[in-house]
């Protein structure tokens, strides 16, 4: 079999950004005047929660009529900020994509298969993430991205890999995801997908049952070679 495709997911894939999003949601709760700071091992255990449900229990303890809404305005505020440290990080020189990343989607292009991105952050921050990690000419060689709002249920919900890989039209035995956590293994796993993880800053020692390959990042493989196309197909040849 040959690979057809590569979905790749976006936060602590492409770049190391949650501890720039815990950061974000800091000061985001100093903003709003709401006393609460994450600390790293604190967010670590949010970042296993489905979805976007990390504020709902520290809004479950605030008087508001419309907690709902309280939440949705709260996200809002902290894509915000989350997105001012990227334009700031960048311009200082300190967004980088994480090793291997460019390379790969260098190699994915040359050799015409296809790209898609699979992540539940907003549209709008990923984005502009990318923008700042890849540039717009590698982000336009992406032929599907997905995000959270355009799927009802979240990761480990296979449903944003679903639409990613039909999007695509590959045959998900012959496409790979490349994630960082379980949640994001399980989605692909259970759309059908094989699934390379590369644990992020946060996701470091955690188990990982199922992956089809487990590497410390993509540039390293082996010490002699990298995660390039050759180890890819010989994932999907497995099948």
């Amino acid at each position: 079999m040959k690979l057809e495709g590569i979905i790749f997911d976006v936060d602590g894939v492409i770049a190391e950004t949650e501890n720039i999003h815990r950061k974000a949601y800091n000061a985001m709760f100093e903003r709003v005047g709401i006393d609460v700071q994450w600390s790293p091992a604190g967010y670590a255990v949010r970042l296993v929660q489905v979805g976007r449900t990390k504020l709902q229990p520290v809004v479950e303890e605030i008087d508001v009529p419309d907690k709902a809404a309280y939440v949705k305005q709260l996200h809002g505020v902290k894509r915000g900020i989350y997105e001012e440290m990227l334009d700031r990080l960048a311009a200082e020189g300190r967004l980088a994509p994480r090793p291997g990343v460019v390379r790969l989607i260098r190699e994915a292009v040359q050799s015409g298969t296809k790209l898609g991105l699979a992540t539940v952050s907003p549209r709008e921050s990923s984005t502009k993430l990318l923008r700042h990690v890849l540039g717009e000419s590698l982000l336009d060689e992406f032929a599907s991205f997905h995000t959270g709002c355009d799927v009802e249920r979240y990761k480990p919900a296979p449903d944003i890999y679903c639409m990613v890989s039909a999007q695509l039209g590959t045959d998900v035995a012959r496409t790979v995801a490349i994630e960082d956590t379980r949640h994001g293994l399980e989605s692909a796993k259970s759309a059908g997908l094989k699934c390379v993880v590369t644990p992020s800053e946060y996701t470091v020692g955690e188990q990982f049952q199922g992956a089809d390959l487990i590497v410390p990042d993509l540039d390293h493989f082996s010490d002699e070679r990298p995660v390039d196309l050759a180890v890819l197909n010989s994932l999907v040849d497995s099948v």
